[in-house]
């Protein structure tokens, strides 16, 4: 178990400037290449990083392709214990989308893209920015709030709802990147009822996106950050628009 160093915010707001010149254009990124950490190779240690009080117990590399995401979510969450003041702290995930887990971030989001816009959406955070959809977007914090938003610990299996987030990159995008995603309720109505629709046989994009409006029309309605998982996914049930889907 080893104590993790992090970014300091001054270093953090460098980094996000840096990438936003010419000079970063020139740099040959690779999965090898911790550039991040080569930008401050004249200065003392202790002038960009500190040591934290956040441990892991984490080893071996994060899974490069789309289809181990789930896999990747599952060892992240488990082994990296986080207070909920510590998970939205963006100098934390941009240290370790940048550093620790470079090789990732590079193979999964940035190889043969365009690497400026990448690199700010999925390697660093802005301290400035106070949307919560950022830690959606970095490559790692969008991992450990993918399943601290849908584990089920009351459940035989907890990561039931997390494994159906993260089979598809458009539920993934389209429910966690939306104002409700606070709301783990909500969340996880959502994907209940995916697997309502994944048991049916329909589910489907168009299916989907019916099921989003749906929860959109109510949330007009109603409070719905109110309401439990349960009566949720019931109201949903009980849809008329929803339930013409399964005819």
């Amino acid at each position: 178990m080893m104590n993790l160093k992090i970014f300091k915010e001054n270093a953090l707001l460098e980094l996000n400037e840096f990438v936003k010149t010419e000079e970063f254009n020139t740099i040959e990124l690779s999965k090898n290449n911790k550039w991040a950490l080569n930008y401050f190779s004249d200065e003392a240690e202790s002038n960009y990083l500190f040591e934290s009080n956040i441990t892991t117990n984490l080893e071996g590399a994060l899974k490069y392709s789309v289809d181990e995401d789930f896999e990747n979510a599952i060892l992240l969450y488990e082994n990296l214990k986080l207070t909920n003041i510590q998970a939205v702290d963006e100098r934390l995930w941009s240290y370790l989308a940048l550093v620790e887990f470079w090789d990732y971030t590079y193979e999964r989001w940035i190889k043969g893209k365009k690497q400026q816009q990448v690199i700010l959406e999925r390697g660093i955070l802005k301290t400035s920015e106070q949307s919560d959809r950022r830690f959606m977007r970095n490559s790692i914090s969008r991992l450990w709030w993918g399943v601290h938003t849908t584990i089920c610990n009351e459940e035989k299996d907890e990561y039931e709802l997390t494994k159906t987030l993260f089979s598809y990159q458009d539920v993934y995008q389209q429910t966690l990147e939306r104002s409700y995603s606070k709301n783990s309720n909500i969340t996880k109505a959502i994907l209940k009822y995916i697997n309502v629709m994944k048991e049916k046989e329909i589910f489907s994009r168009r299916n989907y996106r019916v099921l989003l409006k749906e929860v959109t029309r109510l949330s007009g309605i109603i409070v719905i950050d109110t309401l439990s998982q349960k009566e949720l996914f019931d109201l949903l049930m009980q849809s008329e628009e929803l339930n013409k889907i399964f005819i």
